[in-house]
C-alpha cells in the first residue's frame, strides 16, 4: 500500500492527508495487536482471504472459570464503618 495510487485513494476516502495518516497509524496498531494474539496462540488468522477466522476457546482464570475479556465486571465493595472502641 505504499504506492502513490493507493495513498491517493486512502486520502480521497478519508478526506484529508492528516486523517489518512491517523487512519494508517490506527490500522498498523490493530495489525500489531492481531499479530500478537496469533503469536500467543489465541487467534488463528487465515492465510487466504476465503478461509474463516478461528477464535480459540476463552481464557480460564486461576479458579477455572472463563474470564470475560470483552466486558469485565467491576464490583464496588463498600467498606464497613469500624466500630468505635468502647461502644
Amino acid at each position: 500500500m505504499a504506492d502513490e495510487e493507493s495513498t491517493e485513494r486512502i486520502v480521497a476516502i478519508v478526506g484529508n492527508p492528516v486523517s489518512a495518516l491517523k487512519f494508517l497509524v490506527a490500522m498498523c496498531n490493530e495489525a500489531r495487536k492481531l499479530s500478537a494474539l496469533e503469536r500467543e496462540g489465541l487467534l488463528k488468522l487465515p492465510r487466504v482471504a476465503n478461509e474463516n477466522i478461528k477464535v480459540l476457546p476463552p481464557v480460564k482464570g486461576l479458579d477455572g472459570r472463563a474470564i470475560n475479556t470483552r466486558n469485565p465486571a467491576v464490583e464496588i465493595r463498600r467498606r464497613r464503618k469500624q466500630k468505635k472502641p468502647g461502644v
